[in-house]
């Protein structure tokens, strides 16, 4: 199975920062120059050696906090039903499966939302020992990115073209 591609892969110009105000302004610039999040990466190191995060990375933990209440509470009422199959349960069902039910939806949404479940992380081992890196699929704007990032304080890092 493969998977798509990280904005890191995906990255025609990237620089490092030792400051967050320095890319906090090129990210601005960038931005003001057309360029959607979709196709900047803002990494910062979150404390693991070697890995670094992507702040613009979307990670919609809301829907799958949604989805795992829904497939939880399923769950909690399926399993009424079926300890009801087996003749476990014979009593007050409507209640006992309004209690699992909700225990599902609890135990769902608060499992998959914290995970954030089939959600792509953006992570990426970045060469060197910066503190923050920005990535840009520039397309045919490369010389305008790298004199953007470079005015901001932006030193220049090596990229791997997609596919290479």
């Amino acid at each position: 199975m493969s998977h798509p591609q990280t904005k890191f892969q995906r990255a025609t110009v990237a620089a490092a920062f030792d400051s967050q105000g320095g890319a906090d302004e090129a990210l601005l610039e960038l931005r003001a120059l057309g360029f959607p999040d979709s196709r900047i990466g803002y990494y910062y190191t979150p404390g693991t050696a070697g890995q670094m995060v992507d702040v613009l990375a979307d990670r919609n933990r809301l829907v799958a906090a949604v989805l795992g209440g829904v497939v939880g509470g399923a769950i909690g009422v399926g399993f009424v039903y079926l300890l009801h199959r087996l003749g476990a349960v014979d009593h007050d069902l409507t209640a006992l499966a309004t209690l699992l039910g909700v225990i599902g939806v609890f135990a769902g949404g608060a499992a998959l939302g914290f995970r954030g479940v089939w959600v792509e992380r953006d992570d990426a081992a970045i060469p060197g020992d910066a503190a923050y890196v920005l990535t840009v699929e520039a397309g045919g704007n490369g010389g305008v990115v790298r004199n953007t990032l470079r005015r901001r304080g932006g030193h220049e890092l090596p990229v791997t073209p997609a596919g290479g």
